[in-house]
């Protein structure tokens, strides 16, 4: 049996289509049907989808725009793009399990644990990296010391309620809560690790960050702060 709630349920009625007899055929494949008031009903849970999803797509694809017709999810009707969506975290749980190392495999990449999840992309934890010229940032790059606003002139206060909001409602939307071993608090946690605030003169490894407001040459103002990282060391010797 499998550890990870998931059940499709597929469901529809006699039909003169010309196609019926096909539809009906396919219903042979499946180790879960039955005929409930006149309904040929066909229930799939996640092991079951490893063997069957193909025929299950399949017999979608024939009897969906048939009356009373219905792909339910967990109870709820829905598409089937929805559950190629839905199937994501499950799918990722199930590589994990084949890994020679599970524990690495929650991380963002191979260089940064990220939030311990590597599905959480919306805030970034850690700087990118790469072997020859060691840690780097992008400036579309949406890191944790983004979220924030300046108290005074050189103390840059970090907006910790507003990246756990953001990381939850990413969780939420991609449905995360169906890895069995996804913890949203692990995230959460992580961010209280987080600096409160960085304060740009007792610290060599921040610099002020200035964007332009009209596009002119000297015409910036200050809009946050990032990290100087010429090397890989002034990084790790940051408190992060």
């Amino acid at each position: 049996m499998s550890d990870i709630p998931f059940k499709i349920m597929l469901q529809f009625q006699e039909s003169k289509s010309r196609n019926y007899p096909k539809a009906l055929g396919l219903t042979k494949k499946f180790s879960d049907h039955e005929l409930i008031a006149g309904l040929h009903t066909i229930r799939v849970n996640y092991e079951m989808f490893e063997r069957e999803h193909q025929f299950l797509k399949r017999l979608w694809r024939i009897i969906k725009g048939w009356s009373k017709s219905r792909l339910l999810l967990d109870g709820e009707e829905c598409t089937w793009m929805f559950i190629d969506y839905y199937l994501t975290p499950i799918k990722c749980y199930q590589k994990r399990q084949e890994r020679f190392r599970p524990d690495k495999h929650c991380n963002y990449d191979d260089n940064r644990p990220g939030w311990g999840c590597q599905h959480l992309s919306e805030v970034l934890r850690e700087p990118r990296h790469d072997y020859a010229t060691g840690y780097y940032t992008m400036p579309e790059d949406p890191y944790w010391y983004r979220f924030g606003k300046f108290v005074n002139q050189y103390t840059w206060q970090i907006n910790k309620d507003q990246i756990k909001a953001i990381l939850t409602r990413e969780a939420k939307i991609k449905m995360l809560h169906l890895c069995p071993i996804f913890n949203l608090q692990t995230a959460l946690d992580r961010v209280d690790k987080l600096p409160d605030e960085i304060n740009l003169l007792e610290t060599g490894h921040w610099k002020i960050r200035n964007e332009s407001t009209h596009g002119f040459p000297g015409d910036e103002r200050p809009v946050g702060v990032e990290p100087i990282m010429p090397t890989e060391a002034d990084w790790e010797d940051t408190e992060v």
